[in-house]
């Protein structure tokens, strides 16, 4: 059952849960676009990739796993001030990236659901 709390597991698991957060945000975004003062919403996305970065080059796979599946991610969601008002070609561009992202990620995960099939049948 190790291998079904691997570190690479968890760190697909919460790329799946941070994609889906993302895609929340742009929809979010793109259903308030004619709201008067409506500033969009972004996952500062590098911060948060760093911090992720930074659990998992502890190399400690007892806790790494778990610290994963801990992250809130939640926390790294903020108001564009940069923005007037929402571009709804820019939003319909990363909607459309976030959705490759995510079947990328997915794909990943049954790869990974393949291989320890495998694993478990030996190979049959």
């Amino acid at each position: 059952m190790e291998i079904l709390s691997s570190v690479t597991s968890a760190l697909i698991a919460k790329a799946l849960d941070i994609a889906q957060l993302q895609h929340g945000l742009i929809a979010n975004n793109i259903a308030n676009a004619q709201t008067e003062g409506y500033r969009p919403y972004r996952l500062d996305f590098k911060t948060l990739m760093g911090d992720l970065e930074s659990i998992v080059e502890k190399q400690n796979d007892d806790s790494t796993a778990a610290e994963i599946r801990a992250f809130d991610s939640n926390g790294y969601v903020e108001v564009d001030e940069m923005a007037s008002r929402v571009l709804l070609d820019k939003e319909m561009v990363a909607l459309t990236e976030n959705t490759v992202h995510y079947q990328a990620l997915l794909t990943a995960k049954s790869k990974l659901g393949k291989i320890m099939k495998t694993a478990i049948s030996g190979a049959r």
